[in-house]
């Protein structure tokens, strides 16, 4: 149950580090990172009510 948390907070790093650093694919690491924090928060959610 932990790793999803754990994915959850790394891919909110991975949607900031976009923003804040720039670059090519800004908007790429933007999405991705969302993405992956909508379903990573998705299953925590699910493991904690079994």
């Amino acid at each position: 149950m932990w790793q999803c948390w754990a994915i959850f907070y790394t891919s909110l790093w991975i949607a900031a580090s976009g923003y804040f650093f720039g670059g090519d694919i800004k908007l790429s690491n933007i999405i991705f990172g969302l993405a992956l924090a909508v379903l990573s928060f998705w299953a925590g959610i699910k493991a904690r009510r079994r």
